[in-house]
C-alpha cells in the first residue's frame, strides 16, 4: 500500500491505515489554523483502495484542484486541497533512492534561490514584536511581496517548479488573508504584482487545477488590478 504525506505551511504530516480529520478544533488530527475552517471540516482515509477525502458538512465547503469537494472522492500525489485560504497538498513518500537524489538536486540549486526558499518562512505573526501588525507596510511591501515575486521569476524556468508552486501559493494566500482580517487593501501596485505572480504560478499547471484559487485571489485583489 503507498504511504501518503500532506504537506501544510511547511510541515509534512503521514497518512497511514485509518481516518484524519482536518479542521480549526485542537483535537483534530492536523489543526488547520485558517479563520474560515470548521472545527471538523474534511476528513482523509487512507485503505487499500488508496487515498481518498471527504467534506465533513463544513460551513465554507473544501476544494480539491479548484473543485467544490462533493461526497468522497479519491487524491492522489500532486492534488491540492483547499480549506478557507490554506492549501494542502498530497505527497507520495518518497522511497530511500529518491530521498537521496533529491537531496542531490538541492544541493545543485544555485544560491540565490535557496536564499529565496519560501518554505523556510514561517507565516508572520499577526501581533506583537514584529508581527504584520506592528510595522504592516515594512513586511509586506519590502519583504514578503519582493520574495514572492522574485521566487516566481527564478522558479519559472525550472523543470520542478510545479512542486514549489505549493509554497508560493501559501506565501500568497498569508498575505492575502492577513489582509482581510486587517480590513486593508493592497496598494494598487502592489495588487498587480501580486495578481502577475499567481497568474503565472497557475500557468505552471498545464492540467489548470489552480484556476479556482487564481479566481479567489483575483476576486479579492481586483482582476482588473
Amino acid at each position: 500500500m503507498q504511504t501518503f504525506w500532506l504537506r501544510y505551511r511547511g510541515t509534512r504530516f503521514p497518512i497511514r491505515r485509518g481516518e484524519y480529520i482536518l479542521g480549526r478544533s485542537p483535537y483534530c488530527s492536523i489543526v488547520i489554523s485558517n479563520a474560515l475552517a470548521s472545527r471538523q471540516h474534511c476528513a482523509v482515509r487512507l485503505t487499500s483502495e488508496g487515498l481518498a477525502i471527504a467534506d465533513l458538512n463544513s460551513r465554507n465547503g473544501t476544494l480539491v484542484n479548484g473543485k467544490r469537494l462533493e461526497g468522497e472522492r479519491p487524491v492522489t500525489a500532486g492534488d491540492i486541497i483547499r480549506i478557507g485560504s490554506d492549501s494542502i497538498e498530497v505527497l507520495l513518500a518518497e522511497s530511500s533512492a529518491e530521498k537521496r537524489a533529491g537531496s542531490v538536486r538541492r544541493g545543485e540549486r544555485h544560491d540565490t534561490l535557496d536564499r529565496l526558499e519560501l518554505e523556510s518562512l514561517p507565516p508572520p505573526p499577526l501581533s506583537g514584536p514584529g508581527s504584520i501588525e506592528e510595522d504592516s507596510s515594512t513586511y509586506t511591501h519590502n519583504s514578503t511581496i519582493e520574495l514572492v515575486v522574485e521566487l516566481v521569476k527564478a522558479s519559472g524556468t525550472l523543470p520542478d517548479r510545479a512542486e514549489r508552486s505549493p509554497t508560493i501559493q501559501r506565501s500568497i494566500d498569508t498575505l492575502v488573508e492577513v489582509r482581510m482580517q486587517r480590513g486593508r487593501a493592497f496598494e494598487p501596485k502592489d495588487s498587480a504584482r501580486l495578481l502577475e505572480a499567481a497568474r503565472a504560478l497557475a500557468d505552471w499547471h498545464a492540467d489548470r487545477k489552480l484556476d479556482g484559487w487564481l479566481h479567489d485571489i483575483e476576486g479579492v485583489l481586483g482582476a482588473d488590478t
